[in-house]
């Protein structure tokens, strides 16, 4: 399997020279450094030659040529008693083997490299940075962010002394990566700041324009978009005087990968008006890198993302109001790329892009015969350039095509040739979708058994390889909700296809549903450094029960766990199609005071005959006393508490609480014997968002409830003083009232100091800290009040769980969308005077507040007292 790292490996440096994968263009022409680095070629320096041999193979994507060269460039060089030049050459033998996945076998040219290093060491600062940088990508790639931190460092120290500021940006950018892979995401954001600094005190020229888009390339890896977009629109500003259309090109396919990931996010928000104005301004990015694109790789790639987005304007899920594709523009861009295609020499490059054409072919109903010649040339040339991760990638998307046709012996022979060549180099990112792809062939031919095999192969894969899958990887272009939830949706499916499956299998969805669970909050953090541990309810509650509940395509499935009995297993047939519009529209209504109540409580019994009442026997049966939710899609938008039998709402009879998972809860012993906390809030109108005048009425409430506590209000509530106090004052809850949002993405969920808005990401550096100038405590509980989801955001409800989880805090109590301030005010203080009372829980001292507000006239419907929910260990 591959190694495990934080971040992916994301070759962008400009000193590197890393070929482009579909569209994403590095920032400088590695090929240039490579050349400008090595010694002048004579007709007596065959080393030389080979070296520069293996370059130009390099940048045409034929890894494989390009390490047979530099293998003979290294013994030349060796033979010739020249170790500068065999120090170099080896360390493009790394790089190479790097590309190729041979993650083995460049670690053995690198111990090889520091041998020659020792007993012949290198005067040249700018070389022996050279080969620093490239060591840094291996160690990066191995799963080793620290020391691949350390050693770009000291290429950048390197560069610096050699005064090449080219090289000792790109070595500033990988340390932000590397920064990223160990969490540190404040000190990543600095370095990129620092690095944007540097630029702009540069004179106008190619390179600093070259080198905000370097830096727009690692901003859009690391799913900052929207800075990613300024800072390659400012690549553009300053590139578009030089005249340089080469670079203007490559500038553009830039942006116009970042403005197709900000479509996505228009998509996954259902903000539709977004989505119309960004699509149009990517069509238009392509177009014009098309239109100045010297290389012909480089105008194919560009018309082939804007064929994708183009072709992608046509979703049944889309409001009709959206512009559909234009058939003959569609038409026209065809044509162009098939004709291209036919003249590009065999690639890595010229391979993918034949994979991505053929697969927008299948999806566009073509002609299968003509879909299979093309992807048939794709696997023959990527034998004939040795490239054993183009040939599968070929191979598996070959044998896709036939399992559209449901050819199934035929995909499946393909399929499992794909699996082996994958598996050869440690290609997991591609394994993984061959294997889930065998699942699905076995499953249509009847082999149940075979394909759950074949489905847990993938996940055990995705498993080890998910932080490679949290940031874009534009090889495979890579979308969770298309390439990795639905493995663990049809793994789950099938293990629960028997209407009374086995212990074995509902444990075996459970974990699904749990890993499910991990792997979205990989994806929304965009890294994999979360711990588990396999938790039982038991050790948590023995009077809980946990409710694991999934929408499949025909049913909703719930696995229910009571403490000391076996699994239980529960369906309701009903389409998902129908599950997430009913789920839709009570979100809708109930998170309105102008909610007419009859009607909200129609719909209300609906889901709770839906998603409660098949199992409600087995509740009332046992010595059940909380109910813990671990939910999937739309259902975790909506109040459970407010679920309603027709007599009474679910919180009149037990404590709600949610989790993302129970491997994910902090558990051990409360440190509630004396409860102090630190209170912030903002009660003035900031940054666009309303008054909140009730927030000292709150506050003070707090303070009379729990003593001793602290306060930071308005002026007083900035991110510094905020940072201050949660260092100095290590208290067990931490209360902050104020404006935000969650959101599906890291980067739209926040905090409204008064100063600024305070992101997930720096929420969670700041709450790390505590504690750290003495003994810290456990942070028992986060509270976010007047908080809100995201609109149409059916995955939001990640930015809470997400804070929960990263910020290390044992339970975090939020609100679904923002609640009357005067009815949180009174929340608040019944929640905090329940906390307080020895042997009661979270989950209970909510239950009491939410109760108190329903007992109030004014305050019966479920807006008022139904969007408080609590995330995590509830106890």
């Amino acid at each position: 399997m591959a190694h495990r790292t934080c971040v992916p490996l994301v070759l962008l440096s400009f000193c590197l020279g890393l070929a482009p994968a579909q569209g994403v263009v590095p920032a400088l022409d590695g090929s240039e450094r490579m050349a400008r680095d090595s010694q002048p070629v004579t007709a007596s320096t065959s080393g030389q030659r080979f070296l520069q041999e293996g370059q130009q193979f390099y940048q045409g994507q034929r890894y494989q040529e390009a390490v047979e060269a530099w293998q003979q460039a290294a013994r030349e060089f060796d033979r010739q008693g020249n170790p500068p030049q065999q120090a170099l050459a080896l360390s493009y033998l790394s790089l190479g083997y790097q590309q190729l996945g041979e993650l083995r076998l460049a670690h053995q040219v690198d111990e090889s490299i520091q041998e020659l290093l020792r007993a012949n060491p290198i005067t040249s600062l700018a070389r022996l940075a050279q080969i620093l940088n490239i060591r840094g990508h291996l160690y990066l790639a191995s799963g080793q962010p620290q020391r691949a931190f350390d050693i770009w460092q000291e290429a950048s120290h390197n560069y610096q002394q050699a005064e090449d500021t080219e090289g000792a940006i790109a070595s500033q950018i990988n340390e932000a990566q590397a920064l990223q892979a160990l969490g540190l995401y404040a000190r990543s954001r600095r370095r990129l700041e620092t690095v944007a600094s540097t630029l702009e005190d540069h004179p106008d020229s190619l390179i600093k324009a070259l080198g905000f888009q370097s830096l727009g390339n690692t901003f859009l890896a690391i799913g900052q978009l929207q800075e990613a977009r300024d800072v390659l629109e400012r690549s553009l500003q300053i590139a578009e005087p030089l005249g340089d259309d080469s670079t203007l090109a490559s500038i553009y396919v830039s942006l116009g990968n970042t403005i197709s990931s900000l479509v996505q996010r228009a998509r996954n928000t259902q903000d539709f008006d977004s989505l119309a104005q960004e699509r149009q301004a990517g069509l238009q990015a392509y177009e014009r890198a098309a239109s100045l694109a010297s290389s012909p790789i480089l105008r194919l790639e560009a018309q082939l993302n804007q064929l994708t987005l183009l072709a992608d304007n046509d979703r049944p899920s889309e409001p009709d109001s959206l512009t559909p594709p234009d058939p003959q523009e569609i038409a026209r861009l065809q044509t162009a790329i098939a004709q291209q295609l036919s003249q590009l020499p065999p690639s890595r490059r010229s391979i993918y892009a034949q994979v991505r054409f053929a697969r927008h072919l299948i999806s566009s109903g073509n002609n299968r015969r003509e879909v299979g010649e093309v992807l048939a040339t794709a696997v023959q040339q990527a034998r004939e350039i040795g490239d054993r991760r183009a040939e599968s990638h070929a191979l598996g998307n070959l044998g896709n095509l036939y399992e559209t046709n449901q050819q199934w012996q035929i995909a499946e022979t393909l399929t499992r040739e794909a699996v082996v060549l994958a598996q050869s180099i440690d290609a997991g990112d591609i394994a993984y979708r061959w294997h889930w792809q065998l699942g699905r062939l076995l499953n249509a031919q009847g082999q149940t058994e075979a394909a759950q095999d074949a489905y847990q192969i993938a996940l055990t894969t995705l498993q080890s390889i998910r932080s490679d899958l949290v940031a874009m990887n534009p090889e495979v272009q890579y979308d969770f909700r298309e390439t990795v939830e639905p493995v663990y949706r049809e793994y789950v499916d099938l293990l629960l296809s028997d209407p009374n499956p086995s212990q074995t299998n509902l444990q075996k969805a459970r974990e699904a549903i749990e890993d499910l669970q991990l792997a979205e909050l990989d994806n929304f953090f965009r890294d994999a450094c979360l711990d588990t541990t396999p938790v039982s309810v038991e050790e948590i509650d023995p009077n809980a029960a946990v409710l694991y509940s999934i929408i499949l395509p025909d049913r909703l499935t719930t696995i229910l766990s009571l403490p000391g009995e076996p699994l239980q297993f529960y369906e309701t047939a009903v389409a998902q199609g129908e599950i997430n519009e009913k789920l839709r529209q009570f979100r809708q209504k109930v998170g309105r005071s102008t909610a007419v109540l009859p009607e909200l409580l129609n719909q209300s019994q609906q889901l709770y005959d839906w998603l409660i009442r098949p199992l409600e026997a087995a509740l009332q049966g046992s010595d059940v006393e909380t109910l813990t939710f671990i939910l999937d899609g739309g259902l975790r938008n909506i109040p459970i508490a407010a679920l309603h039998d027709g007599e009474h709402y679910l919180i009149e009879r037990y404590p709600v609480a949610l989790t993302p998972g129970m491997q994910l809860l902090e558990t051990g012993g409360r440190s509630r014997d004396r409860l102090t906390a630190l209170a912030a809030g903002l009660s003035e109108a900031r940054h666009g968002f309303s008054a909140l005048i009730h927030v000292p009425g709150e506050l003070q409430k707090i303070a009379d409830q729990v003593n001793p506590s602290r306060q930071l209000l308005n002026t007083g509530f900035t991110r510094n003083s905020l940072a201050e106090e949660i260092r100095n004052f290590p208290s067990p809850i931490i209360h902050i009232a104020t404006h935000g949002q969650f959101s599906s993405q890291a980067e739209n969920t926040f905090i409204l100091a008064y100063d600024t808005p305070v992101n997930v990401r720096e929420l969670e550096t700041l709450l790390r800290q505590r504690g750290e100038n003495g003994e810290s405590e456990i942070l028992e509980l986060l509270v976010l009040s007047a908080c809100e989801t995201a609109t149409g955001d059916d995955r939001a409800t990640l930015g809470l769980a997400g804070v929960a989880v990263r910020a290390g805090a044992r339970s975090t109590l939020a609100t679904l969308w923002q609640v009357d301030d005067a009815a949180t005010s009174l929340f608040m203080s019944v929640f905090y005077e329940h906390l307080g009372i020895p042997g009661t829980t979270k989950a209970e001292a909510l239950r009491q507040a939410q109760l108190s507000l329903l007992a109030y006239d004014d305050y019966l419907l479920p807006y008022y007292w139904s969007a408080y929910i609590l995330v995590g260990n509830w106890m």
